[in-house]
């Protein structure tokens, strides 16, 4: 019975693992480079849904107060279920009025077998030009 009650279980599990939703990232990094004070801090982040079930991002967060996902009060990320091998496109904006070095991450929560996906974005912006 132990036996019987054991391969039920795996093809089961087998089961439900061949349908699944996962976000596969374009970067997992988004290098801002040098640059200037003020200047445009949006970029964008291509996710593909490489599963075989609708992937819905549930939302999107910024580390701090300096990144910022929503603009307007409009998410920067698709409200609508990315469908299997489609890509979405999740923008992304860092407060360029802070002078210097920064390192931040960007936390995707979705419905994603994996659980949820972090991105890192850096750079350096200059002083503020007198």
């Amino acid at each position: 019975m132990k036996k019987i009650l054991l391969i039920i279980g795996t093809v089961l599990v087998s089961t439900l693992s061949m349908k699944s939703q996962k976000i596969l990232l374009e970067k997992d990094r988004v290098n801002y480079g040098v640059i200037e004070y003020a200047s445009d801090g949006f970029r964008e982040i291509v996710v593909t849904n490489v599963g075989t079930e609708p992937l819905f991002i549930k939302e999107v967060i910024g580390q701090c107060g300096c990144t910022s996902v929503i603009e307007n009060g409009v998410p920067g990320w698709p409200l609508e279920p990315i469908l299997p091998n489609r890509k979405g496109i999740i923008r992304v904006k860092y407060d360029t009025k802070r002078e210097g070095r920064f390192d931040k991450m960007i936390t995707i929560y979705s419905n994603d077998i994996t659980g949820n996906k972090v991105v890192y974005i850096y750079g350096d912006v200059l002083p503020k030009k007198n």
